[in-house]
């Protein structure tokens, strides 16, 4: 009798860890990329940085050469993406944006807010900023991401590995 209790007691306390600590439920995976950035013909992309809500990062699918991807998830429904190029040959000019195509594969816990709650409680899904070199400047000036700039489609899987 008192084994019985003890291990109903076990499966509770499981159950509810399970409960209060699992992910939320995913709706699906899309792949996220970046796009029409506003660069003139001398600028490029030296990095980005982005704090994500209600997102999980299955897979980085696409690393452009010479760029280091840093993906970060946390407890909770909070996460971090960060992009940085090694050097200036390797900074993304506006003739080479299709380098920041099908970057990850994601994994989403409801809807994709564009903008924050009216309250103020509930931030965006991505938030964040791409950082633009000029022709003359040696270090990226931040500039805040759009909700035009992030891009999601519907897959299941990473697209084939691009060759180049």
């Amino acid at each position: 009798m008192i084994f019985t209790r003890t291990i109903h007691l076990y499966v509770a306390r499981a159950i509810i860890m399970v409960l209060c600590f699992a992910p939320p439920a995913a709706h699906g995976k899309q792949l996220l990329s970046f796009r029409e950035f506003p660069l003139a013909p001398d600028d490029s992309i030296d990095q980005f940085k982005i704090e994500t809500l209600g997102i999980r990062v299955v897979s980085v699918c696409n690393i452009p050469w010479g760029w280091s991807i840093i993906t970060r998830s946390r407890a909770n429904e909070f996460g971090y993406i960060e992009g940085t190029a090694s050097n200036g040959i390797t900074r993304i000019d506006r003739d080479h944006l299709g380098l920041l195509d099908d970057l990850f594969l994601i994994e989403d816990a409801g809807q994709i807010r564009d903008t924050t709650s009216a309250d103020g409680n509930v931030p965006k899904s991505f938030d964040g900023q791409i950082f633009i070199v000029g022709r003359d400047d040696e270090e990226g000036k931040p500039h805040p991401m759009q909700p035009r700039n992030y891009v999601l489609r519907h897959a299941s899987a990473c697209p084939p590995r691009r060759r180049g």
